[in-house]
């Protein structure tokens, strides 16, 4: 999937940024503090913990900046995902012309694919990729935002550009990180970062605790590497007011395009088109298992990476990630947004890296 760093690391890094700069201390940060307040004593906690809704609006008052916020699980908020009426990519079942499609691999004990189950799924990975191309391919005009990094990452021709979206009719924004790498082939990034389970970046990522493959197939409209669902855990932190996240979703890993660009992407199992989808399917009792205590489950509504070779050699390579999440459980979306352009930047650092040691190894294998 689409790197995740904890969520507390990236509020972290705001509330870090805000206390140390002073900014907006006294009367707008107490307003902001009570507000927190109220929200954490409405919304109640998981597993119980009401505690832990009250002392994240002390945090709030007291840092004045804003309220480190995430009383559990709580009420879920709707899923309110509309890829099928996204302005760049459909997201729907694709039509089945090429060969029967085939359930294969380590299937989640009970679940038995049929053939339209299959070419179900793969329709709707395919609809994701079309949705992820269209973000990677949009015109500048398209976004809202756009931020320049100014340092040069290690390996890279340039530093972390970001660019953000709000669509119509959601309450979270598209995000999306690009890079030039100066010296790289395609196998040695996407070792790097596809998220597999004991996949690398289980361990360079900080906020990733574990990938699981719960499933695999093939299809109509799949790769011969087949698309999965794959169950992500992220690692609590903030001494427990930002609980872990479970994201489980399906995934296309990485493969070749005609054109030469490679793709990987994933959309949870719980965004609303998707859901409605899997009516009927073995998955649909995997997308309602209840919540797990003290685990808040995240949505995502069609993330994944594009790698774009910028030389006939393939050595050069425009990285982007595409970021669509809404990590739910009572964190606020504004303090999400804030600090999603930070995330993103420094995972694209660790990623880099990544590559290098990637190179070393291979380099003492020769």
């Amino acid at each position: 999937r689409p790197p995740l760093t904890t969520l507390a690391d990236m509020a972290a890094a705001v509330v870090a940024r805000r206390c140390l700069l002073g900014l907006r201390i006294g009367r707008q940060g107490a307003a902001r503090g009570s507000a927190a307040a109220a929200v954490a004593t409405a919304a109640p906690s998981a597993g119980g913990e009401v505690c832990v809704g009250r002392c994240a609006a002390v945090v709030g008052l007291s840092l004045g900046a804003f309220a480190v916020l995430d009383p559990g699980a709580g009420p879920a908020r709707p899923a309110v995902g509309r890829l099928a009426e996204q302005p760049h990519g459909r997201h729907s079942a694709a039509s089945c012309e090429d060969a029967p499609a085939e359930a294969v691999a380590r299937q989640r004990p009970g679940v038995v694919l049929s053939e339209s189950d299959v070419a179900k799924l793969s329709g709707i990975t395919a609809g994701v990729v079309q949705s992820v191309l269209g973000y990677a391919d949009a015109p500048e005009p398209f976004w809202d935002e756009k931020k320049v990094g100014g340092r040069k990452l290690q390996g890279c021709d340039s530093g972390v550009t970001i660019y953000a979206k709000r669509l119509p009719d959601l309450s979270s924004r598209v995000f999306m990180g690009v890079v030039d790498v100066s010296d790289a082939t395609a196998a040695e990034l996407v070792e790097v970062m596809t998220g597999r389970e004991g996949c690398r970046r289980e361990k360079f990522d900080p906020g990733i605790e574990f990938f699981v493959n719960a499933l695999e197939f093939r299809g109509c409209a799949s790769p011969a590497i087949g698309d999965g669902v794959l169950r992500l855990k992220t690692r609590p932190s903030l001494l427990g007011f930002i609980f872990p996240r479970r994201f489980d979703g399906i995934v296309r890993p990485f493969y070749e395009l005609p054109d030469g660009r490679w793709v990987e992407v994933d959309v949870t199992l719980q965004e609303e088109r998707v859901a409605a989808q899997l009516q009927g399917t073995p998955l649909q009792a995997l997308a309602e298992v209840p919540e797990e205590k003290g685990i808040v489950r995240g949505l995502d509504f069609g993330s994944g990476f594009v790698l774009e070779p910028l030389d006939e050699g393939k050595r050069r390579w425009r990285v982007k990630v595409v970021m669509h999440l809404d990590p739910r459980g009572g964190l606020p979306l504004w303090v999400f947004d804030k600090a999603c352009p930070q995330f993103l930047t420094d995972f694209l650092k660790l990623a880099m890296l990544e590559v290098e040691k990637v190179r070393e190894e291979q380099a003492r294998q020769w």
